[in-house]
């Protein structure tokens, strides 16, 4: 007997491995639908993207240290740099010397 409490939860992973194209170009929609909410997606022009190809060309590929800017405004509150909205739920975790701040937003389903 199949648990059909889970079929809701598994469905749209079933449907992104039967469809990985479509789900690929859903998961950039649902994306950059947030970024144009924020400081870093108006920079790179956000709101003129519509494919994947346009994303490649309008956002580079960045490491941490290009990213740490908008990570410490996030670290002191000014969420819209990098999340469309404020998180629900974050947490310092004590790793290393400063910590571990972990922020999850429930809309957009990123951890942060």
């Amino acid at each position: 007997m199949e648990n059909q409490s889970l079929r809701p939860l598994l469905e749209p992973w079933f449907h992104s491995i039967a469809n990985p194209h479509q789900a690929q170009e859903q998961a950039l929609s649902k994306l950059i639908g947030g970024y144009r909410k924020t400081q870093y997606g108006q920079e790179f022009g956000a709101d003129k993207v519509s494919s994947i190809n346009d994303f490649q060309r309008a956002f580079p590929v960045v490491t941490y240290a290009d990213l740490k800017p908008h990570i410490e405004k996030v670290m002191q509150g000014d969420f819209s740099t990098l999340l469309p909205e404020p998180p629900t739920w974050r947490r310092r975790l004590p790793v290393g010397r400063g910590g571990c701040l972990i922020m999850w937003s429930e809309a957009e389903g990123m951890t942060f």
